[in-house]
């Protein structure tokens, strides 16, 4: 697979977690800036955050806007839409991320994310 397919697919997958960990190197590591504060986050760290998110959600989705690729490294910027248990009625903007990945063996291994919670 090329590295934008790589990409495509982990951000397709994000949002079910049943495949996401294909796409761990098992040494990543992702330097995490958010609306809350910094995180630095393993595999195992990023899984058990992704199923947290997913408990407040009926159903959610990430729309990439932009895929830029250079050797094996990716960034990318994506919005995450999610319905929520409290308004399952209409969808909302949950966030709005930008993301460089360094790729090892095919698989994501250093991550940036650096991302804004409405």
């Amino acid at each position: 697979m090329s590295v934008k397919e790589i990409i495509e697919g982990y951000y397709r997958e994000l949002m079910t977690t049943n495949d996401v960990e294909q796409y761990y190197h098992r040494n990543m590591l992702v330097d995490w800036h958010g609306s809350r504060g910094f995180l630095q986050m393993n595999a195992e760290d990023l899984i058990m955050m992704i199923k947290q998110v997913d408990k407040y959600f009926i159903s959610s989705r990430i729309e990439i806007t932009h895929l830029i690729v250079s050797g094996n490294e990716a960034s990318v910027r994506y919005n995450h839409y999610g319905v929520t248990k409290d308004s399952s009625f209409e969808e909302k903007l949950i966030s709005t991320s930008i993301g460089i990945w360094q790729l090892k063996d095919n698989k994501l291994y250093r991550g940036y994310v650096m991302g804004h919670s409405d």
